[in-house]
């Protein structure tokens, strides 16, 4: 969130060159946050369930996508690139915020759900 807040407040300011590096920044760290995810969704799910659950979290992911591009769209369209990443890089600190994300730990409540294996234990 913070580089895509740094690149939409250079974009805003008329720093292009520095904005384009700071959102490719955040562009690598985001495809290489990716296997990790993977991982993680593969460590909670039961073999059996593996492409389902895989399934369901790119659906996810997609679905966000779908909600958000059109609205950073809109935003740029109506106030230019450089709000539009700052609004985007705002509403993804409150985002964090609101999951209570932290040092990559999410404090999302686990909900029981047939198939899916126990949380692997953090001690």
């Amino acid at each position: 969130a913070g580089f895509v807040l740094l690149a939409g407040l250079s974009a805003w300011q008329d720093v292009a060159l520095f904005s384009i590096l700071v959102y490719l920044g955040w562009y690598l760290l985001y495809n290489v946050r990716r296997p990790m995810t993977v991982a993680l969704v593969t460590d909670r799910i039961e073999q059996r369930v593996m492409a389902s659950g895989l399934s369901v979290e790119s659906q996810f992911t997609t679905l966000i996508t779908v909600v958000a591009a059109p609205a950073l769209g809109a935003l740029a369209d109506r106030f230019g690139v450089g709000v539009a990443l700052f609004a985007f890089g705002v509403g993804m600190l409150l985002l964090a915020r609101l999951l209570h994300l932290e040092e990559g730990k999410a404090r999302i409540p686990q909900v029981a759900v047939p198939g899916m294996a126990d949380p692997p234990d953090e001690g």
